[in-house]
């Protein structure tokens, strides 16, 4: 089945990551304009290689934990490109810390960059896309949300709120033509290069599959697709 975005306009937050330049890959293959959020760090390395590729990616620089900000960045896109139709909030932050030694601000950061960040873009978008008649919000959380893991309560505790979050959204928008959904991975390998590790190599789940799932859902075909939370992870976690 071929995924068609043409005339969409894509914001993929944390677009320059891992797992968020294969989304803007995948949704740019499928036709749309996609605009990769970033907050800090040299993307020379990481824009050339799309440029060369003929892919309809830009990057814009932006603090998504400040809600300003947040404003700011959405007024140039729809003045300067155009009106959003997707947004995939990619967002991630990893620092795994055992809780007895956890700091305030490591606490406030995972909050912070998952659920501030979260409300930031969507409290911005999802509004527009009612009155437009529609919309496609994908929300990136993890399987740690439901099997918790050690050294990362904050994370757990982030990941959670995202589909709560989610689930809460989409009950007020679904019937505005927009869905909002969550795709929770489990542990992620580059393309499916596997470490030579018999017990885990089956569970590992590949950026391009989350990629593919996300761009699904990003489709017509995915319009009665709303409130859920798809895990993708190999395996790894069964429920």
């Amino acid at each position: 089945m071929k995924i068609d975005l043409n005339n969409r306009i894509a914001l993929v937050i944390g677009g320059t990551g891992l797992l968020g330049t294969s989304i803007c890959k995948q949704l740019s293959k499928s036709g749309a304009q996609v605009i990769g959020v970033y907050n800090d760090g040299d993307i020379t390395n990481w824009q050339q290689p799309l440029v060369e590729s003929g892919l309809n990616i830009i990057a814009m620089k932006a603090d998504i934990t400040d809600f300003d900000e947040c404003v700011r960045l959405v007024e140039h896109i729809e003045n300067k490109i155009g009106p959003i139709d997707i947004i995939v909030n990619s967002h991630d932050l990893d620092n795994a810390v055992p809780f007895n030694e956890m700091e305030k601000s490591q606490w406030d950061e995972a909050i912070s960059g998952n659920i501030d960040a979260l409300f930031n873009i969507c409290r911005n978008v999802a509004e527009r896309m009612c009155d437009r008649g529609f919309g496609r919000i994908i929300n990136i959380s993890s399987i740690i949300a439901r099997m918790g893991e050690p050294k990362r309560t904050h994370l757990a505790a982030a990941k959670s709120g995202i589909h709560g979050f989610t689930m809460a959204l989409s009950q007020e928008v679904g019937k505005k033509g927009v869905t909002v959904n969550t795709v929770s991975p489990g542990m992620i390998v580059q393309n499916q290069h596997q470490p030579n590790n018999d017990n885990t190599s089956d569970m590992l789940t590949d950026d391009d599959g989350i990629a593919y799932l996300v761009d699904f859902l990003c489709s017509d075909q995915a319009a009665h697709i709303n409130g859920v939370d798809i895990s993708i992870n190999g395996g790894e976690y069964l429920h």
